[in-house]
């Protein structure tokens, strides 16, 4: 195949995607650029929910942290702060 026979045929590969989109009939299609945007599509859609399951993760571990951070233990209190139930002061 010469360079210029290539250059034709990817060029009509790309124009052959670029008018796609994606549909749930792609994985049977009879078409490699169908079935390959299927695929793509597949990948990209499982990419982007484990990446928000993960922000998600970091958005509770944050809170968590910040929680904690606001409602300090007793024994990082003062002692005459700490309240003693033997003798309810």
């Amino acid at each position: 195949m010469s360079d210029k026979q290539a250059a034709k045929a990817l060029n009509q590969s790309f124009e052959q995607i670029a008018d796609n989109r994606y549909d749930i009939t792609d994985y049977k299609s009879g078409s490699e650029a169908s079935r390959g945007l299927a695929e793509t599509h597949e990948q990209l859609s499982d990419a982007y929910v484990v990446a928000g399951a993960n922000q998600a993760d970091a958005v509770n571990e944050a809170a968590s942290a910040s929680e904690k951070e606001k409602s300090p233990s007793a024994a990082a209190l003062p002692e005459d702060c700490v309240f003693d139930e033997d003798t309810q002061e």
